[in-house]
């Protein structure tokens, strides 16, 4: 009888465990995302963007071709992901918002405004 319900008790949490976890993972930010920037130099218009939590802490690196960029002032709100760089002397920010496997956004520096789109890898 203890067995049984050692068992029960074990599926019960199993199950609640599985639902949680499919419940927060549409919202999951970390990930490879391939992007597209709109209006951008052909060299930088693609590339991917890695998000990952380390030690409680979220990273970002953008990798352009060959070239990989660690950033630095990331914030992660939600589904609303911030961050800066530098890419040829020029400060660049961005801001990401992230639904489900799509992404959308913006990439801001003194040339202007370019649009980001892209998708989970």
């Amino acid at each position: 009888m203890k067995a049984l319900l050692a068992i029960t008790k074990t599926c019960l949490l199993l199950s609640a465990l599985f639902a949680f976890q499919a419940m927060t993972l549409p919202g999951n930010v970390e990930g490879v995302w391939a992007y597209e920037a709109s209006g951008t130099p052909p060299e930088y218009s693609k590339g991917e963007i890695t998000i990952k939590k380390v030690e409680g802490e979220y990273q970002v690196v953008l990798t352009i071709g060959q070239m990989s960029f660690n950033v630095d002032k990331v914030t992660v709100e939600d589904q609303k992901v911030d961050f800066s760089l530098y890419l040829e002397d020029s400060r660049i920010t961005v801001t990401l918002n992230i639904d489900g496997d799509k992404l959308s956004g913006k990439a801001v520096s003194y040339d202007g405004t370019f649009p980001l789109k892209g998708e989970r890898k």
